[in-house]
């Protein structure tokens, strides 16, 4: 064989592999960017998604139609169900965009993204007191200029304008998601994991929990309570501050009240809510010595949502005492299943979401007030 024989089969040979990974990546669609159908048994669960949520939730939204979002963090995104039988009773169509581990402002770039490209109608989005404390006392103060955080890799800016450097960051996520080698081992992970233990992310950016239930199977509730409960501890163990030096308020109000002029302006209806936290985790923070400041979050947020006079935004508090947050946590032997309630202590679970969604639109659906309190 000549060389340049060599050479051509050995061209050939690479684009044949190429093309074999693109279209395995492709239509098994390990980070569920491609819409490709989700067959059962095959790729109906994503399951090694749960490092690449901001990369499927950048794309997932786009691929139906959708009027109404959730917004928030990993509680919404595994304790909101967009698929609840009150919003399937109004004719919603819900999207879940919960990101975890985002902070506000990208919380609120990610729903400003799809609100620019979808006709939405109404948002539910989440506030959690730890979203508006910092470490350190002298961060940047309340501002009427903000928005500074452009999240360059979404399609539309925080400000309403296209970013016209997106299509730089949507070939770099198809060529991660498509060409390289850890997409393949996704793809073949996800082949050969399906089952009902499995991670995933909804068509609606919903997360099951399925893991979570495997790992209480493994290890018990128990064993989540205390790992949760070490990782806060360790977190909150040392000083937070919620106003600087000079009693001046943190730029996440900025940040919230500058997202609800804009939803205004598009005649969007706007739920704000408090999560409900497992009575360890109130624990927790009275030991801490947090819960002042809590007390000082919860009244400033309240007093300036309900500064706004604006019929279209209503207020519900989940954070509260209730008989659900007291649930007992089981012994480490003990391996019937999760608490009927809460996954651990800071993250609930469907059971208590849909309690907080049947409180949220009992107008609406006729399902009455078992859990929460709206204040405004």
């Amino acid at each position: 064989m000549g060389a340049g024989q060599y050479l051509l089969r050995t061209v050939f040979a690479s684009l044949a592999l190429i093309v074999v990974v693109v279209t395995c990546n492709w239509l098994v669609d390990p980070y569920g960017i491609t819409d490709a159908p989700r067959i059962a048994g095959v790729n109906a669960s994503k399951v090694d998604i749960n490092l690449h949520v901001r990369l499927l939730k950048k794309y997932q939204p786009m691929f139906a139609r959708y009027d109404t979002l959730i917004v928030g963090k990993s509680r919404v995104e595994m304790g909101l169900d967009p698929e609840h039988a009150c919003f399937r009773k109004e004719g919603r169509e819900v999207y879940n965009l919960g990101v975890p581990g985002a902070e506000l402002a990208t919380q609120i770039a990610y729903a400003l993204n799809v609100i620019y490209q979808q006709d939405i109608r109404a948002v539910y989005l989440s506030v959690d007191y730890t979203d508006f404390i910092d470490t350190d006392p002298r961060r940047p103060p309340y501002s009427e200029a903000l928005f500074t955080e452009t999240q360059g890799d979404l399609r539309y800016l925080p400000s309403g304008q296209e970013n016209r450097d997106h299509w730089q960051t949507r070939s770099s996520d198809y060529l991660k998601a498509l060409f390289s080698v850890d997409a393949l081992f996704s793809s073949l992970k996800t082949l050969a994991t399906q089952g009902p233990a499995a991670a995933d992310r909804t068509a609606r950016g919903f997360n099951p929990g399925r893991d979570f239930q495997g790992m209480v199977a493994v290890e018990g509730a128990h064993s989540l309570f205390v790992q949760k409960g070490d990782e806060l501890a360790r977190k909150y163990g040392r000083p937070w501050y919620f106003r600087g030096p000079d009693g001046a308020l943190p730029e996440q109000f900025a940040l919230l009240e500058q997202f609800l002029d804009i939803v205004r302006e598009r005649d969007i209806d706007v739920t704000v809510f408090t999560n409900p936290l497992h009575e360890e985790f109130w624990s927790l923070m009275r030991r801490s010595g947090n819960l002042a400041q809590y007390d000082d979050w919860r009244s400033t947020l309240v007093r300036r949502l309900r500064s706004r006079e604006d019929p279209r935004l209503r207020f519900w508090d989940f954070a509260i005492d209730s008989e659900y947050i007291h649930e007992a946590v089981p012994p480490a032997a003990d391996r019937s299943g999760p608490l009927e309630w809460f996954w651990e202590p800071s993250h609930y679970r469907r059971e208590l979401g849909d309690k907080m969604l049947e409180s949220m639109l009992s107008d609406q659906c006729g399902t009455g007030v078992s859990f929460g309190e709206r204040v405004i």
